[in-house]
Formats: C-alpha cells, sequence, structure tokens
C-alpha cells in the first residue's frame, strides 16, 4: 500500500505521519485517533491529554482533505471554546501543506474565526450554545467540546444536524459538570468510551499532581483531575434517588 493510500484509509496512520508535537501521542490519544464507533464518549482529566487536540486532527482535518464536501461541526458553551478548537485545526492544517505529500494540492478557501473551508468544498464551523442555533445544518461528524456544560436545550438542536448523513458521527468530550444534563446520561449508558485520569498521566509526577491537589479544594480536584461525576451542591435529593424514584411501569392517564 502506497503513502497516499495508507494516509487516506487510516486517520490513525495519518496522524503518525503528520504529528508535530516533540511529545508522542499518549495512551488516550491513540484510542481516538484508532475509534471508528458511530457515537465515541471520552471522559479525561482538562488539559493534561490533548483530547482536543487529537481530535481537532484525525476528526475534523483528516475526513476535510480526504473525503470532499466533508462537514463537521464544533459545538461547545462558549465561542471561544468552539474557535479555539478551530485554531487547532488550521494549526495542523499548516503543518500538513508544509508536507511534500502528492496530495497536498487542496487550498483553503475561507479562514476565520467561526469557519475553514476547503477548496474540495470540506468545511468546518465553530458553534456554541451561546450563539446561533444549529437548525439548518448538516454535520458528516458533530464534535462537541466539554460537553457536560452545553445546555441540554442546545444539544437536542445539534443532534438532528447528522440525520441526513448516512454514515455521521458523534464524538463528545468533557470533563465532569456533576450528576446532571446529556452527557452524564449518556455516559450512564452503553456508547463507546474512553477514560482516564490523572493517573494514566505519563509525563507528569505523582508529586506534580499531589502538590497540585493542596492548591485546589478536594471538590474540584476530584471532578477535574479524577473524572468524578459528584453531586451537584444545590442539589436537595442524591442523583441516583432520583432515578429510583421514576418508573415508567404505569400506564398514562387519560
Amino acid at each position: 500500500m502506497n503513502d497516499i493510500l495508507k494516509r487516506a484509509l487510516s486517520k490513525y496512520d495519518f496522524a503518525l505521519d503528520l504529528w508535530p508535537l516533540d511529545r508522542p501521542m499518549c495512551k488516550l490519544q491513540r484510542e481516538i485517533a484508532q475509534n471508528n464507533d458511530p457515537i465515541l464518549l471520552v471522559l479525561a482529566a482538562r488539559q493534561i491529554f490533548g483530547k482536543t487536540t487529537i481530535t481537532a486532527l484525525t476528526e475534523a482535518l483528516h475526513p476535510m482533505i480526504y473525503i470532499p464536501n466533508f462537514k463537521v461541526l464544533v459545538a461547545t458553551d462558549k465561542l471561544k471554546t468552539s474557535q479555539e478548537f478551530l485554531d487547532k485545526v488550521v494549526y495542523f492544517w499548516e503543518v500538513f501543506k508544509s508536507k511534500d505529500w502528492p496530495e497536498n494540492k487542496l487550498e483553503a478557501r475561507i479562514n476565520n474565526t467561526t469557519e475553514f473551508t476547503l477548496s474540495n468544498g470540506s468545511r468546518i464551523l465553530a458553534l456554541s450554545g451561546e450563539q446561533k442555533s444549529p437548525k439548518g445544518l448538516t454535520a458528516d461528524v458533530l464534535i462537541m467540546d466539554e460537553t457536560a456544560y452545553i445546555d441540554d436545550t442546545y444539544i437536542q438542536l445539534a443532534l438532528p444536524t447528522m440525520a441526513s448523513r448516512p454514515n455521521a458521527r458523534l464524538v463528545a468530550l468533557s470533563t465532569p459538570n456533576g450528576k446532571q444534563g446529556w452527557f452524564y446520561r449518556e455516559w450512564l449508558k452503553g456508547s463507546k468510551k474512553i477514560f482516564s485520569t490523572w493517573k494514566d498521566c505519563d509525563w507528569r509526577s505523582k508529586e506534580f499532581f499531589e502538590g497540585l491537589k493542596k492548591q485546589m479544594t478536594d471538590r474540584t480536584f476530584k471532578q477535574e483531575f479524577e473524572c468524578e461525576f459528584l453531586e451537584m451542591e444545590s442539589a436537595a435529593l442524591p442523583a441516583e434517588l432520583i432515578e429510583k424514584a421514576v418508573t415508567d411501569e404505569f400506564e398514562a392517564w387519560n
């Protein structure tokens, strides 16, 4: 198999050939790069595994280059977060353009703070819950970052963007945000999941995290680095008790 075909068929091989960072891909990044499930949930400690970095490369840029008219939507709770994701896509695009590869004939047609479009018709849009509704848009892959912080109503508007695309994928990345919301409920189900806490980090010492823990509240450290779904501080009753109290065993009243 020649190099062009290998990169086109395998986003993981594409990532390995393009990877420009000094630190090699970690286990979590390799898992994301090798996953092709229609729904993927990633719960990982904040800022230490580069989950958005590898997602920008393998789930957004790779198909945009090799599949004409491929549509990517990135939805987050804040527009700045979506724009930062788009910046990573553009960064890897510039690395790609620096390569002397035969397939390097594409050009960027639109490159601004919320849209990046290639000459083959592929496009990525940066959206957020504080911005316009995703209604009317279509997505071959819908990527949600910090999903646990996105309002449920906005997620319900975003999910149908995949309805008309037969091979559409959903990739939801997050840290926890209490026992509430769409991401928490989906995490409890059987979708494909990738999970990593600070203990899986191979480039930071245990002493670093022990020192960090001393500077943070116990609750914050558990949520941000041990990836625990904690009871909401304002909750009057535990989430598990509420879930057990809800039943569909009774017939609806007429």
